[in-house]
């Protein structure tokens, strides 16, 4: 079974031990979002995207689901 972007955020988020708020500090952008794109109601625009990837060193592709990790 395939996983969501938002699932991914938040598996890697937990895993690497920070908060919603942490993060989000992290690569600027405002707590709610994080929340908004672990829950699916909004997706992060293409900068942030590349910056949750960089964080978690992991993929774009793996981020949205359509590549297995790395």
């Amino acid at each position: 079974m395939a996983t969501t972007l938002g699932q991914n955020i938040k598996k890697l988020r937990e895993e690497s031990n920070i908060s919603q708020r942490k993060l989000a500090q992290v690569i600027g952008v405002d707590n709610s979002n994080i929340a908004r794109w672990e829950s699916e109601s909004h997706k992060p625009n293409a900068e942030s995207l590349y910056k949750l990837a960089q964080f978690f060193d992991v993929s774009i592709e793996y981020l949205m689901g359509v590549a297995p990790y790395g």
